[in-house]
């Protein structure tokens, strides 16, 4: 999944913005990656899915794959909407149990 508006958020800020659209409690609780793998293989995920999802998460901790894509100008040809207004119309319409 690629982030096409202005800014690509980070964990913190990005909890932040569905916790205030939802009106819920919500805490980035931060956590290591060897951390999230132990948990992963504790409810019997695959050794071969956690060395992928922890590679992941590390790059995404990182901010390694922080960076934003034209693709929403270049292929509906409008402006790309901001993270903030996405989580808002997506709280609306019943994300995150909302």
């Amino acid at each position: 999944m690629e982030v096409t508006g202005a800014r690509p958020p980070g964990f913190r800020a990005a909890v932040a913005e569905i916790a205030e659209a939802t009106g819920r409690e919500c805490t980035d609780v931060p956590v290591s990656a060897r951390g999230h793998g132990d948990a992963l293989l504790g409810f019997g995920v695959a050794a071969g899915e956690v060395s992928a999802r922890v590679e992941t998460f590390e790059a995404l901790s990182y901010g390694r794959d922080a960076s934003t894509t034209d693709g929403v100008r270049e292929e509906p040809g409008r402006e790309p909407r901001g993270f903030t207004e996405f989580v808002r119309e997506a709280a609306a319409g019943g994300a995150w149990g909302g």
